[in-house]
């Protein structure tokens, strides 16, 4: 599956290269932390077309970098949100003591 990912980025890679709009995967790399969601974006058939927009926003004048910051940090809050608690080890239970063992008749004669 790595391979396949990394198959993918490097022809978006060179897609955007080839259109100029390879300084959005860059600062998509700056602004989102490695990991899943930022190498499924690169490698998304959809990413070179994403790029592309980006550039558009930018020249009419929207802060890109920006968007992508907050879009990052609110994932981060809804991460944290929806967190379960962590976990904590149970305290010990109170040891109750064993019930008095029942004593065994004297033994006697053996029974025939």
């Amino acid at each position: 599956m790595a391979a396949g990912v990394e198959h993918a980025v490097a022809k978006n890679i060179a897609r955007i290269q080839a259109e100029g709009t390879d300084r959005w995967a860059d600062l998509l790399r700056t602004t989102l932390p490695e990991g899943l969601i930022r190498d499924a974006i690169l490698a998304s058939p959809a990413w070179p077309d994403i790029a592309a927009h980006m550039g558009r926003l930018h020249d009419q004048g929207v802060d890109v970098a920006r968007i992508l910051t907050d879009a990052h940090a609110a994932g981060l809050g809804v991460d944290q949100a929806i967190a379960p608690p962590p976990l904590l080890p149970y305290p010990p239970r109170p040891r109750r003591p064993l019930p008095a063992r029942r004593r065994s008749p004297t033994p006697g004669p053996p029974r025939r």
